[in-house]
């Protein structure tokens, strides 16, 4: 069965289990269940379920009902039976070049994103993911569209950040 072709426009992560008849995947996501892209997830979750013929059901948790981003990740790595929806910047604690990935004015479009995500670069770093906290990465083609930057001062290109302090997930203050 191939994920990436179940999922877009979500990225999981889960811990790496081999699956047996009747499996049951838990899936942690912080949206509301009227957010787009929990919708998807439903999409996903039958077209996954009926694909796998009754060997896979998957149940979504929305709202971060198993906890925050941070506590699923560490449960995750613990050898729960859960995957999750998340950004990036969750992951670049463990693989820091991930972090790039949430990044203003990174891409135009999610054309750009498939770019990236094809890429042999961004699959190492997939892989050092892995070896490195034991997380797997299933997709990453996470575009939620465009972002906005609020200054002070007028952001027209990159080059008017120059200088400019700007504070990410999992940044360092000070």
């Amino acid at each position: 069965m191939k994920l990436t072709k179940l999922l877009p426009a979500l990225a999981l992560v889960a811990a790496s289990h081999s699956a047996h008849a009747a499996y049951q995947l838990n899936v942690s996501i912080a949206l509301s269940p009227q957010d787009p892209i929990a919708q998807a997830m439903e999409n996903a979750k039958q077209a996954i379920e009926e694909r796998s013929e009754g060997e896979l059901t998957i149940q979504i948790f929305p709202n971060s009902q198993l906890g925050s981003d941070e506590d699923v990740i560490e449960q995750i790595r613990s050898g729960a039976n859960i995957a999750i929806l998340v950004d990036a910047g969750r992951l670049s604690e463990y693989q820091p070049e991930l972090g790039i990935l949430s990044a203003p004015y990174l891409v135009e479009d999610h054309s750009d994103y498939d770019q990236i995500t094809t890429s042999p670069l961004y699959l190492d770093w997939v892989e050092g993911l892995a070896e490195a906290s034991g997380l797997r990465l299933l997709n990453y083609n996470w575009f939620q569209g465009s972002r906005q930057m609020l200054t002070q001062n007028e952001v027209n290109t990159p080059e008017d950040l120059n200088s400019v302090r700007v504070r990410t997930i999992n940044s360092l203050s000070g």
